[in-house]
């Protein structure tokens, strides 16, 4: 952990409890179907629309059989699929347009994770969603954040976990499954702390990313009390997502907080500092495409309502 991390080291797996670890090609969609459900609540989806989306994976697993893999479910399947339950159950428009969702939704993440090549829900028809900002804390609720984390971690009875997380999440703007994959190697604890974000896919590359003066002695008593072994976090994030939940009722939060918004939050205080939007993109690993889209949308929330 004193040792300065190689940017282009030898890449290592994804950590336990990575989504890529537990669906293949070969892998049934209701075996695929809990990681993808993990998947959702790292996007911070609200739980009404996880059930929907659980409840129609597992219509379509029903449909096309329960032994069936994943890489049976071609686009004309999938087409087929779509007008049985239209021919079956006379849906109403929204209802038919969140069942696609679903489906361009869960390969997507196939496709992502490195499950599948190619995505067949692509040329599925649907009616474009609304362009939504993302949700931020404000500037006095992420404050409010911060020092109650602080106040945990120097209390009589110390909670040093909720500091050291909501510090390194808003300082990086890093995923729950990176910050999940984060090795005490990854650390650099020296001058000019840092932490190597190593790639979640073989075309990515690794991101070394700056952390606050304060994080050595942040982790310092954060070890002295959890005695961490090899993973900065060893728990899930379900986990992780309780202590987040707890920490923003205790700073008198009434929304929300959980890892999505925290990257976004540290992503708009960033545009706000003044940092290169490109630089930005590089420390949040996001491909061009998306950067494209998303942008405009941080930007707009960095610079105030109109």
């Amino acid at each position: 952990m004193d040792h300065q991390p190689t940017l282009f080291g030898e890449t290592r797996p994804q950590s336990k409890d990575s989504a890529s670890t537990e669906a293949t090609a070969d892998s049934t969609i209701l075996d695929a179907l809990p990681a993808f459900v993990e998947h959702l609540h790292e996007r911070s989806l609200a739980e009404n629309t996880i059930r929907c989306f659980r409840n129609d994976i597992e219509l379509l697993a029903q449909h096309l059989g329960e032994s069936k893999p994943i890489s049976a479910c071609t686009t004309q399947v999938l087409r087929q699929y779509l007008s049985h339950l239209q021919g079956r159950e006379r849906p109403s428009a929204k209802t038919r347009q969140r069942r696609t969702t679903t489906l361009k939704t869960f390969f997507g993440w196939l496709v992502q994770i490195g499950a599948i090549p190619n995505d067949p829900s692509t040329s599925l028809g649907q009616t474009p969603s609304p362009v939504r900002l993302p949700r931020v804390l404000g500037p006095s609720e992420r404050d409010r954040l911060l020092a109650t984390a602080r106040e945990l971690a120097h209390a009589e009875e110390p909670d040093t976990r909720p500091d050291i997380l909501v510090s390194l999440l808003l300082a990086t703007g890093i995923k729950k499954a990176e910050c999940l994959g984060t090795r005490l190697d990854d650390l650099y604890l020296e001058a000019s702390p840092a932490v190597t974000i190593q790639p979640a896919t073989k075309s990515a590359r690794p991101r070394y990313l700056r952390l606050p003066d304060s994080f050595p002695q942040q982790v310092a008593r954060y070890r002295l009390q959890y005695k961490p072994k090899e993973y900065l976090f060893e728990c899930t994030g379900r986990n992780l997502e309780y202590v987040l939940d707890d920490l923003r009722r205790q700073a008198g939060i009434e929304r929300r907080v959980g890892f999505r918004i925290l990257r976004w939050t540290s992503a708009v205080d960033s545009l706000r500092k003044g940092m290169d939007p490109e630089t930005l993109r590089l420390r949040l690993g996001l491909a061009e495409a998306t950067w494209a889209n998303r942008l405009p949308l941080l930007e707009q929330l960095a610079q105030g309502p109109l």
